[in-house]
């Protein structure tokens, strides 16, 4: 799925002209394997032509704000990014930011859990990026509200390939207890992959539904090793009770939706 933004003529706060980017085109909001992607050209007078990007993980609770440089001139190390979510917690926000370069010359810079929790917006109005504490980069999206909308839309067609509604998600508020990590024993261990000293982790993704029982239970990523994928939720349907299951707000028990790595790993003693 593709969908274009059309820039809004929204009036936003002033930036500093030295540091601020100019948007060129629209947003594009994209879904594929397994996540959603919003993107955006813009152009620097310093710092050249880049691509901002938004891409939250499945469920929808973190993501990485991502920043791909696509003609670097010789520029500083950006190392936090700054922005306000109306809604959250606390409105001020800030993250490390990691840079890299890609194969190609272009450079990326990457926050990572960009979200807050209970944050009603996931998307800023402003964001500075900052090296050494000085920001030498602002971001600006006016039409941050429409931007959420197509976001949203785009992870709930997402959940429905995978026969999750969005109550599945947004209701729970409290996490089962105790964590499916308790689940796994040593005996657990494929015989034939400790034979071959195989190891591995399995991203699975699961839902408990409101009496504490594994509802559905599928691998979100392939470990690359049948071996270790094939019994990592038969072990959870066999086991697993939650003694507290999933609560909404008001302390009612609800089905909720999750994902979790699951390592495999032969200890070394």
């Amino acid at each position: 799925m593709s969908l274009t933004l059309t820039a809004l003529a929204l009036a936003a706060a002033p930036a500093d002209a030295s540091t601020l980017a100019t948007p060129e085109g629209p947003w594009s909001v994209d879904y594929g394997d397994r996540q959603c992607l919003a993107m955006r050209t813009f152009d620097h007078a310093a710092l050249g032509r880049l691509a901002l990007a938004f891409k939250p993980d499945m469920l929808g609770k973190k993501g990485q704000l991502l920043v791909k440089f696509v003609d670097p001139p010789a520029m500083p190390m950006l190392d936090e990014a700054r922005w306000d979510l109306p809604g959250a917690p606390s409105t001020a926000h800030s993250a490390q930011v990691a840079m890299g370069d890609l194969a190609n010359g272009e450079k990326l810079a990457a926050a990572m859990d960009f979200y807050p929790d209970n944050a009603t917006t996931h998307v800023p109005r402003r964001i500075d990026f900052a090296a050494q504490g000085e920001v030498v980069l602002t971001l600006e999206v006016p039409e941050a509200h429409a931007l959420e909308t197509a976001l949203r839309d785009c992870m709930v067609d997402l959940w429905a390939e995978h026969n999750l509604t969005p109550d599945l998600i947004e209701r729970p508020v409290t996490a089962p207890s105790p964590h499916i990590a308790s689940t796994y024993r040593g005996d657990d261990y494929p015989r034939a992959a400790l034979d071959r000293s195989i190891s591995g982790t399995v991203p699975i993704l699961y839902v408990v539904n409101a009496e504490g029982r594994i509802e559905h239970c599928e691998v979100w990523q392939s470990s690359g090793h049948e071996i270790l994928d094939e019994p990592t939720c038969k072990v959870l349907f066999r086991r697993y009770r939650a003694s507290s299951p999933p609560r909404d707000a008001a302390g009612n028990a609800v089905s909720g939706a999750y994902i979790f790595p699951v390592v495999w790993r032969i200890s070394d003693r």
